[in-house]
This record gives C-alpha cells, sequence and structure tokens, in this order.
C-alpha cells in the first residue's frame, strides 16, 4: 500500500523484492474492490493519532480551490473567479 501511494505503481516495474507483478495486482484490484485498502488507511490513521494522544478521527477538515487561467484567445466562457480576476477554472 505504501509503495502505491508513493509511486503512483507502474506495475510491471515493481522490485525484485515483490512477488509477481499481476499476483500482486490480483490482490491489490480485490482489496480495493471490497474496501479492504480503505479499511486498512483509516485503521493506520486512527493507530497514528492515538499514539499522539489526539482524538482517533479528527474534528475539522479542510477544503481549498486554485483557480487555473485559461489561453486569452478561447473562445469558451469557463467563468469567472472575481476575487483573484482569473478568468478560468476553479479545481
Amino acid at each position: 500500500m505504501r509503495y502505491v501511494c508513493r509511486t503512483g505503481c507502474q506495475w510491471r516495474s515493481l522490485p525484485t523484492c515483490f512477488p509477481a507483478w499481476s499476483a500482486v495486482y490480483y490482490y491489490f484490484a480485490r482489496w480495493q474492490a471490497t474496501g479492504t485498502l480503505q479499511q486498512l488507511n483509516e485503521a493506520g490513521n486512527r493507530a497514528d493519532r492515538l499514539a499522539r494522544n489526539r482524538l482517533p478521527i479528527p474534528s475539522l477538515a479542510l477544503v481549498d480551490a486554485q483557480s487555473v487561467k485559461l489561453a486569452p484567445r478561447l473562445n469558451q466562457q469557463r467563468g469567472l473567479d472575481a476575487h483573484k480576476r482569473v478568468n478560468g477554472r476553479k479545481r
């Protein structure tokens, strides 16, 4: 799981310490479909927070957006971020 998060995972380029890439991908896809990876991630986060004497579930969440400028001669209307004075999209 850590290898996938760190590298984005190119299955055929797994290090030699792993089994064949097809076997690793089979289990990864299976665990992802059944929600096992999500449960492992949540359990790891809870354990990390408890080890740091914090509540197991965060009580605050932050959301951020970024404005992306479009080419000046693009004929499509995409909107305007008035606060930043950017003609483009928010992502």
